[in-house]
């Protein structure tokens, strides 16, 4: 059966307020049929007129032609007391029925109502518009569909407008006199196609009550979007409760509460912190509320829930996400990360124990997978030996890739220079094989600076060939003296020659086969006389390589007798012409 809201009011004027399901099937009715509403052209003939009759107290100005007012043209009723507009706007007929596309005008005790939409109206044993004024009746308008209605709930503005994609309709609800800050000053919801059809247009009392998915606007800024739970008070009011759904916060340490209801029935909070906090690096908090704290605690009874709720995940405003248990500190009003997982911005991931130790800002009581894949447990920095220099230079990065990159960095560097701090040092003591160990030892650390490396060990191996030399040397130098003591053994050394020698001190500086000798007694003392000739010298050489030529010693003596010439020629040493001994001793030396 149908529902009718029938009031009559003052000048008989009978005003329906009804939906019914058959005048929403007759709006579609409308565009389907070709009734848009539009303009007509004027018939011709067609007078515009205004008629009254004294029984009644509208008045209708609209056009006339044949005896009906003419489709598609404006038709105005006017109240007689008022002069205000009743109805107003487009008329059209289906059938036998009349219908307004306009807008309908209705004084009430809290102010003047307007509804924008198609009504069916009636003069005329409440069926279609006469124009003849003996035949009228009391004027009923009903809204079969409306596209806005601007009126009340209560004594406070009230709009309900329909929406164009779905057919629902929004309803806005102003609460002009509330000065609190947390009072709500606009109410917004959208109301069904089903609660039009079974309370009708203008139910806003209904529509307020029974939806529960509504929009408050606080007198603070804040909004709340959610789930309510409405009960009505004793003076005609509606107490809403707030169910789940989320807060927006212009002011205070919050910008965004959310308490959401889960598949299983727990719930979801989630707390988005606002910029306006100082000292803070958190930007979401967000728990899984067991249902039978909220049954127990009501809804957002936060501290309740945080307090016996242990489990967190956490969004730091850098990106990085914790994921675990929680120690609540009530007296404080503080939280401590406990067991859990860390997942770092940047890829890493760590789990263990946050309240544990931490190490250059990284937790250590437990393992951390780094993004390449690798696992390392407990003090994984410990191995690089950090100085407290490296230490403060590696807290500075953010990641424990990084950290680790920079970390073995600084002790790769630390343990090159320490190499060559030491190769160095070796070198300054004349310790070549110290030193060449040590640089070997550097180019293994930090391959990329081997060629720094390998012009010191070039430089090692000469300094090394020139320390054999030179111990080369002195060892000859102690075996001349050794064998023919200080004064000679050095002369001989130097390869000089001086009167007394023996010839075979002689013989230790110029090869005796060097020489043509000749022998003779003069007053009683043997005379031996050595005369150089190049060619015994080259023989000498030759056959002393020829000796040795499984060993290169051909090549040597080649060398031998190049350099003995060479010698003479930048000023070296020059064999003496002639060497004479008197009894075996040198006396005399011709250059």
């Amino acid at each position: 059966m149908l529902e009718k809201n029938v009031r009559v009011m003052k000048n008989h004027i009978i005003i329906i307020c009804s939906v019914r399901r058959l005048f929403c099937v007759l709006s579609l009715l409308f565009v389907s049929a070709g009734f848009a509403f539009s303009q007509t052209p004027l018939p011709k003939g067609a007078k515009l007129q205004t008629i009254e009759h004294k029984s009644t107290d509208y008045i209708a100005i609209g056009y006339i032609h044949k005896n009906q007012f003419v489709e598609g043209q404006k038709i105005t009723f006017y109240s007689k007391d008022t002069r205000d507009t009743i109805i107003s706007g487009r008329y059209t007929k289906i059938g036998i029925n009349a219908y307004i596309d306009g807008v309908w005008r209705k004084n009430t005790d809290k102010g003047m109502t307007r509804t924008k939409g198609v009504f069916r109206v009636a003069n005329y044993n409440g069926i279609g518009l006469s124009i003849k004024p003996k035949e009228w009746k009391p004027l009923t308008i009903e809204a079969t569909e409306i596209y806005r209605y601007q009126g009340f709930r209560n004594k406070y503005p009230a709009v309900l407008e329909k929406q164009r994609k779905d057919g629902t309709y929004l309803l806005t609800v102003r609460y002009t006199d509330r000065k609190e800050a947390n009072d709500v000053i606009k109410k917004e919801l959208i109301v069904s196609k089903d609660f039009i059809e079974k309370y009708g247009f203008f139910a806003i009392d209904e529509f307020i009550f029974y939806t529960t998915d509504i929009k408050n606007y606080h007198n603070n800024g804040d909004i709340f979007i959610g789930t309510v739970e409405n009960t009505k008070t004793d003076d005609n009011l509606i107490s809403s409760k707030y169910k789940e759904g989320k807060i927006t916060y212009t002011a205070g340490n919050v910008d965004e509460e959310e308490l959401i209801k889960l598949p299983d029935n727990n719930y979801l909070y989630r707390e988005v912190r606002s910029n306006r906090m100082k000292d803070n690096n958190i930007a979401e908090i967000e728990m899984t509320v067991n249902k039978l704290l909220v049954e127990k605690y009501g809804y957002w009874a936060i501290r309740e829930y945080g307090i016996n709720t242990s489990g967190r995940k956490i969004i730091f405003k850098n990106g990085d996400i914790f994921n675990g248990k929680i120690e609540n500190d009530t007296i404080n009003n503080t939280f401590q990360y406990t067991e859990g997982e860390y997942k770092y911005a940047t890829g890493e991931v760590f789990q263990g124990n946050l309240s544990g130790q931490w190490f250059c800002g990284v937790p250590i009581s437990g393992e951390m997978k780094f993004t390449d894949g690798s696992i390392v447990k407990n003090n994984w920095l410990k191995k690089y030996e950090l100085t407290q220099a490296e230490y403060d230079e590696v807290l500075k990065e953010n990641s424990p890739t990084k950290k680790r990159i920079l970390a073995n960095k600084l002790s790769l560097e630390r343990q090159y220079q320490d190499a060559i701090n030491e190769a160095e040092i070796a070198m300054n003591y004349g310790d070549y094989k110290t030193a060449n160990n040590w640089y070997l030892q550097a180019k293994n650390i930090m391959p990329e600076k081997s060629s720094y490396i390998d012009s010191q060990i070039e430089k090692i191996t000469k300094l090394q060939a020139q320390e054999e030399k030179r111990l080369a040397e002195q060892k000859k130098k102690q075996a001349y003296i050794a064998k023919y003591g200080e004064y000679y053994g050095t002369l001989i050394n130097k390869g000089e020659l001086d009167v007394g020698m023996s010839q075979a001190m002689v013989s230790e500086v110029w090869n005796k086969d060097f020489f043509v000798i000749s022998k003779s007694v003069r007053s009683g003392k043997s005379i031996e006389i050595w005369e150089f000739s190049k060619d015994k010298m080259q023989m000498a050489i030759l056959n002393e390589g020829a000796k040795n030529k499984d060993s290169g010693g051909g090549e040597a003596a080649l060398a031998a007798i190049f350099l003995m010439g060479l010698s003479e020629q930048l000023g070296g040493p020059k064999a003496p012409s002639m060497l004479i001994f008197t009894n075996g001793k040198l006396t005399d030396v011709y250059r």
